[in-house]
């Protein structure tokens, strides 16, 4: 209980909120039971990881109250993120307390932008020492319509809070003296627990998830130097030695199949690893599975360069494993935007790690997550088309290329989120609107956004580009301008700023861009000069540019076949 005394104590001695710096996350927790001691769990997790936060925590079971007051101290608060704790009440049937849970969510999006992280049931491990005769299926079923919330309201989550405390220890999700002192229904190590997963929803309203996992090979994909026993003598098997390297290749497989991108940095006999790769009987992860293998003799940093240049990533989109205690330290050392976790020295242990770092994960998965790892594949045969081609025009024609232009929608939200979030190179505003904020743009007539889907002859792209015009007077302002690394040198960017041209001239009589420069937008700084934009002035370091919309210009690029979805130009 030291700890827990220490970690409140510290909390109440916290800045208050008039001390927290600028651009803290401000968090609201609301629930059925006394949740204050996890406000301070979550406060020391955020000072752990650098992410300043301030919170604001409900009153003990006002939570209906507190979000259906526009007036209330919730709103009054304007927190970026909700959490929402509630169980049923004795006697409550939980499919009655998730039906009133959904119907506090129009009252949240009515009244505020946060996003909510709405805590599921646990369902009881020993129901007779929980509440009077409940069934423990009707919590279940409950939770499987707690998880469909998200697919009828964007900007809500679902915290598992049932996983959670399976993984915890249902027995020890509660420490009873707390419970009966005070309603604290998590015990303080349950606290801590469940404070890390919400964490996970704090780090991403400040830092996109990681998108690539590199990998070493020998004791790490598979036990022993392929170089030494060959691929037959490697351990990797389902029973007994060699068994807890299969287990963390299906981890690994998950992860791919959840859009996350697999390259290879490993110190080897190329013949050998491939041999091994190609021709094990139970290896699960083949060549095919890599968007980037390095396997040679050079030092793993530049190795990592190399694949970053390959895949067109920054390095801060990588985490690298490696059993090597000395290569770990060698990349972190020189690569600090890489994320380098220490990977454990036992590797019974690898799978249960890789499948609790959450550094991958996103508020929410896409189609084009899933695809994430053929696409890579198909930029690769891309490459090949273009290195075969004799000029720029012959590999464009090749491509194929159909674009498709159509208004943002609830469907396709979750995914211009993510790009909003992510894309830092083709980005000439870098502005990071919330979900919330977006939700708000698409309801304003003073608001168009646009999506841009890519496919051509080798696959689909899926949506690769987002545009946010707002309208003031007579004048269209381009709020937002971005699309996706992998589809620039296709001239896309030139078809896209004509379709958004002849959509503004509808309403407005001239055009005006930004180019505000971060670190990784340089490209783009030239982009509306070369595109037939003026410089106009402009105040701090943005720079501003003016088109009229009147004047006659070219038409889109000949190389795209354009669809226009839901409006016309």
């Amino acid at each position: 209980m030291s700890d827990y005394s220490e970690v409140q104590k510290a909390y109440r001695l916290r800045p208050r909120p008039q001390e927290a710096p600028p651009g803290a996350v401000k968090i609201s927790l609301q629930s059925s039971f006394t949740i204050e001691p996890l406000a301070a769990y979550i406060w020391k997790a955020a000072e752990g990881e650098g992410i300043p936060v301030e919170i604001h925590v409900g009153q003990y079971g006002q939570y209906a109250q507190e979000m259906m007051d526009p007036a209330g101290a919730l709103y009054r608060f304007d927190p970026e993120m909700v959490f929402l704790f509630a169980k049923p009440g004795p006697g409550e049937a939980p499919a009655q307390r998730a039906a009133s849970l959904e119907a506090l969510i129009p009252h949240l999006r009515k009244n505020s932008r946060a996003a909510l992280a709405l805590a599921n049931f646990i369902v009881p491990a020993n129901p007779s020492e929980l509440l009077p005769d409940p069934d423990a299926r009707e919590f279940e079923e409950a939770n499987k319509s707690l998880a469909l919330l998200p697919e009828r309201h964007p900007n809500v989550r679902v915290l598992d809070l049932e996983k959670l405390a399976a993984c915890f220890g249902k027995r020890r999700v509660t420490d009873w003296k707390l419970h009966y002192l005070g309603e604290i229904d998590f015990s303080p190590e349950f606290q801590a627990y469940v404070a890390a997963r919400c964490m996970t929803f704090v780090r991403l309203s400040r830092r996109p998830p990681r998108k690539c996992l590199v990998l070493d090979l020998d004791e790490t994909l598979w036990g022993g130097v392929v170089g030494e026993a060959g691929s037959a003598g490697v351990a990797l098997g389902p029973h007994g030695a060699g068994s807890e390297y299969l287990a963390f290749q299906r981890a690994i497989l998950k992860l791919h199949e959840r859009g996350v991108v697999l390259a290879i940095n490993s110190k080897n006999n190329p013949e050998d690893a491939m041999e091994a790769l190609e021709g094990h009987p139970h290896m699960i992860l083949r060549p095919r599975h890599f968007a980037s293998m390095k396997i040679n003799w050079s030092d793993k940093v530049s190795n990592m360069r190399e694949i970053a240049s390959e895949l067109n990533l920054g390095l801060d989109a990588f985490v690298f494993l490696d059993d090597s205690p000395v290569e770990r330290g060698w990349v972190r050392r020189s690569l600090p935007e890489v994320l380098v976790p220490e990977l454990p020295a036992d590797p019974a242990h690898y799978a249960a790690f890789l499948e609790e770092l959450d550094v991958f994960e996103s508020p929410s998965v896409t189609d084009e997550d899933r695809r994430r790892g053929r696409m890579y594949a198909q930029e690769a045969m891309r490459k090949r088309l273009e290195s075969t081609s004799a000029s720029l025009e012959d590999y464009l024609g090749g491509l194929k290329m159909k674009l498709a232009v159509e208004p943002l929608s609830r469907k396709t939200l979750a995914r211009a989120c993510q790009m909003i979030m992510k894309t830092n190179q083709f980005n000439l505003t870098a502005r990071r609107h919330s979900e919330g904020e977006m939700l708000s743009l698409m309801e304003s007539p003073d608001c168009e956004i646009y999506t841009l889907d890519v496919a051509d002859a080798y696959g689909e792209s899926g949506i690769s580009g987002l545009a946010v015009l707002k309208y003031e007077a007579d004048a269209c302002r381009v709020d937002t301008y971005l699309l996706s690394c992998r589809i620039l040198g296709r001239r896309i960017e030139e078809t896209f700023l004509h379709v958004l041209i002849k959509a503004a001239g509808k309403r407005a009589r001239r055009m005006i861009g930004e180019y505000i420069p971060t670190k990784k937008n340089s490209q783009v700084k030239d982009y509306y000069r070369g595109s037939g934009f003026s410089p106009i002035p402009s105040e701090g370091a943005a720079e501003r540019f003016e088109l009229d919309l009147a004047a006659e210009r070219s038409s889109s690029c000949e190389f795209h076949e354009l669809a226009l979805k839901g409006f016309e130009i």
